[in-house]
This record gives C-alpha cells, structure tokens and sequence, in this order.
C-alpha cells in the first residue's frame, strides 16, 4: 500500500496554498477575529471557485469524485493559513450530505453556507453565517442563531432554535 500523495495531490494542494498566500494573510484571519463574525466572505468564494466544496461529492451528482485521500493534503494547507469559517465542515459533511438534492449545487458553488454538528441543542460552530446545519436528524434551515462566547474567533459559537428540519442524502465519501 502506498501512502505518498501523487503528482496531482501535490499540484492540487500547492495551487491551494498559493492561492491562501494571497487570499488569507494574518490580516484577513485577524479580522474575523476582530468582528466576531469567523467568516470570510470573498475567500470563501475563492474556495468554492477553486473545487474545494465539490472535491468529495460524487461525480454522479456533480462533483469532483474525490476521496479523504484526496482531501488530507489540503486540510494541511488549510491549517497553516488558519482559514477561518466552516470550510471544512462544508467540503467533509455538507456538500457530500445535499448532493442529489435541490441545495446540492449551492453547497458545491460555496452560494450556500452550512456546518454540522452532531448535537444542536449545544452550541454550533459557524451557525451564525450558515443558511443550513447537517445533523444527526438531518438537514435544519431556517433557524435562528445567536451567538455564544467562544475562545476561537475563527470558530464563532451559536445555539439554535427554530427551524426545520429536512432528512439528509447519503454521504458520497
């Protein structure tokens, strides 16, 4: 069993880290510190632009048919730029869990927003920027959040209420 990335692994994880040095310097992570909200907008869209929400989800339903494999070089990539938001609860749980249904395409292109959790009574990390929350019961839109004090302000804290709630596709990874 080999466990070195390939060339393509390599490239895809480069061309990711070139793209954070430009797009996520400290100024831009210190910001979302500054103003609470753990997001950010236009790199996110750079995000989205890249592959980075579509790399797990099947082909079959649009896109990129990747694997963790696939994934681990850039989750390294992602950590030493400190990029802040739901960017890997989006690539990992959302995108894979809406693929095949009317959100799929949204949670692929980064025009929608979602992180997950496996308890929604207690405080969701990204809950105040995300449209919707996978869940252990599914799929929740339509919430209200409301911010919680959090250590980490690229990791901003909310409780949920309200809502409903939506049963989930199958995960494609």
């Amino acid at each position: 069993m080999r466990f070195a990335f390939s060339d393509d692994h390599k490239a895809f994880a480069d061309g990711l880290a070139d793209l954070l040095d430009g797009q996520c310097p400290p100024s831009v992570v210190r910001s979302v510190w500054d103003d609470h909200s753990g997001h950010a907008p236009q790199l996110w869209e750079r995000l989205a632009d890249l592959g980075l929400f579509a790399l797990l989800v099947d082909a079959d339903a649009g896109g990129m048919g990747g694997g963790m494999v696939d994934a681990i070089a850039l989750f390294e990539r992602l950590g030493a730029a400190a990029v802040p938001g739901p960017v890997l609860e989006q690539m990992v749980v959302v995108a894979p869990a809406l693929a095949g249904t009317d959100l799929g395409d949204a949670a692929m292109a980064g025009t929608l927003v979602g992180t997950a959790t496996t308890d929604a009574s207690a405080p969701v990390p990204h809950a105040s920027v995300a449209d919707v929350v996978v869940t252990a019961d599914g799929i929740l839109s339509g919430f209200t959040a409301t911010a919680v004090d959090s250590l980490d302000g690229g990791r901003c804290l909310a409780t949920l209420t309200g809502g409903s709630l939506a049963p989930a596709g199958p995960p494609s990874c």
